[in-house]
């Protein structure tokens, strides 16, 4: 029911922009914990570092937000429609650049890792051909950084298989149905304990990539005004240390549990 009222809404926010709307700008966040996921105890009914960065440009930007998790398909497609005003966390790339505008300064760097189980033998010095007649798991719509993306487009690896989400990707991995996946470091610490994995998935060292994260807002919109008052916001928050604390407070607290 309360999604159906939230959809209903949003509806009525498209269709009436200027009377409805004012100041509130409702965003799309993955389940992408420590980034972004569910908690009833919050404000927003979601928590994590993303969201606490998002959150706080909007409070300084002068937005009300309406933040919520959807599941990755469906926020792409409601944003490109014009439905939801953008997604809270995303990485840039030329074919999400001509639905979404991008703010100019990132929310912070998020780690591109590679992952196999304890117990495997995969050969991984950071030589990406070391890996090509490997299995590998990925999340279907999600952009891992050029080095990944660009593999995986030219289908160098001996077996790609797509699922729809993080902890599915390790739960196959644990399952042996996959020899590895590539995962963003804290998303795959935060996965791994909630599926209770243990020491049975470890992370191959090198890291892939180093890719910067962003708020975007759908070009349906026409939020370009919000895009530039967003930028101010987070460019002072980068500043005066705001963001560096946030993802401090998080990394401490993951590997605390580790």
């Amino acid at each position: 029911m309360q999604r159906t009222l939230w959809l209903c809404l949003l509806s009525l926010l498209l269709v009436l922009p200027g009377q409805v709307r004012g100041e509130l700008l409702n965003l799309g966040f993955a389940d992408y914990p420590p980034h972004s996921y569910a908690d009833s105890g919050t404000p927003y009914g979601i928590t994590g570092i993303a969201v606490d960065v998002v959150a706080e440009a909007l409070h300084r930007a002068g937005y009300a937000g309406d933040l919520r998790i959807l599941p990755w398909g469906r926020a792409g497609h409601l944003v490109r429609q014009g439905v939801v005003d953008g997604i809270g966390s995303i990485y840039r790339t030329e074919e999400r650049d001509r639905d979404l505008e991008f703010c100019t300064v990132p929310l912070y760097d998020e780690h591109i890792v590679l992952y196999t189980r304890a117990d495997a033998h995969i050969d991984w010095s950071g030589d990406i051909g070391s890996l090509f007649g490997h299995s590998l798991g990925v999340v279907m719509g999600f952009s891992y950084g050029p080095t990944m993306n660009r593999l995986l487009a030219e289908g160098r690896f001996r077996r790609v298989q797509e699922y729809y989400s993080v902890e599915e990707t390790l739960q196959a991995l644990l399952d042996g149905k996959v020899e590895a996946v590539v995962s963003e470091r804290y998303v795959a610490l935060a996965m791994a304990e909630r599926l209770k994995a243990g020491g049975g998935i470890v992370e191959l060292a090198p890291e892939l990539d180093v890719v910067p994260t962003y708020l975007a807002l759908s070009r349906a919109r026409n939020l370009s005004d919000a895009r530039e008052k967003l930028d101010a916001a987070l460019r002072t928050m980068h500043q005066d240390g705001t963001i560096d604390r946030l993802l401090e407070t998080y990394i401490r607290t993951l590997h605390a549990g580790e």
